[in-house]
């Protein structure tokens, strides 16, 4: 199976049969979804820097809270927003789709987290769904999840750029709102670009091969 396949292996079901316990599926997704962005929130505090009014590192010594929060706010959206998209689709075309928190992998980054490593590569959750037969459905489902970065991507850059339309949303926040923008435009249009890496496993992999077939 190999090491990425027991992390993605550890998920809720394990868990629960392991426990000898049994919850709905929309639960146990709702459940997965509330730890995933805990995690995230934890691990990438530290990469995000906002600046604070009154902030004082030398005297703030205990638990980061508002980077904890930040970094929620930030990153937790455009992934969990991602995997919901591969479910929703594949739905869509009628394919049995489950989300799941990958356990494995975020304890795993929680541990590199906790010992400080500069570089974290990790997958915090994943949709299981049926094998894809059809076209259609072989090309949408892999690429919705990174047309969910494009989206904050492209909808971060207007409010950014259009300052009108950026003030009549947050209103007397915006001035406040913007460095948050800044991550989460940047943020996700990393996700963007290496989700759809036309590489074995990724989905930019699924989507061009799909494509590839099309074609030729």
């Amino acid at each position: 199976m190999g090491l990425i396949g027991l992390l993605l292996g550890l998920n809720r079901d394990v868990l629960l049969s392991f426990l000898g316990l049994r919850i709905p599926t929309f639960i146990g997704e709702v459940l997965d979804i509330i730890i995933m962005a805990l995690v995230l929130g934890y691990v990438f505090m530290m990469f995000f820097n906002v600046p604070r009014k009154d902030y004082d590192p030398l005297t703030n010594v205990g638990f980061d809270w508002y980077g904890f929060k930040i970094a929620i706010v930030v990153i937790a959206p455009a992934i969990i927003l991602h995997e919901l998209a591969h479910k929703f689709v594949a739905i869509g075309f009628g394919i049995s789709a489950t989300f799941y928190a990958a356990y494995g992998f975020l304890l795993l980054a929680i541990l590199l987290r906790y010992f400080r490593f500069p570089f974290l590569f990790f997958v915090p959750g994943y949709v299981a769904y049926t094998p894809i037969e059809a076209i259609a459905p072989s090309l949408l489902v892999p690429v919705a999840g990174p047309l969910v970065h494009l989206f904050f991507f492209i909808g971060c850059l207007v409010l950014i750029k259009n300052v009108k339309f950026g003030k009549m949303i947050f209103k007397t926040k915006y001035n406040n709102v913007l460095p948050i923008l800044h991550l989460i435009k940047y943020v996700n249009l990393f996700l963007f670009v290496l989700n759809m890496l036309p590489i074995p496993g990724f989905d930019g992999g699924y989507f061009f091969f799909t494509l590839f077939r099309l074609i030729f």
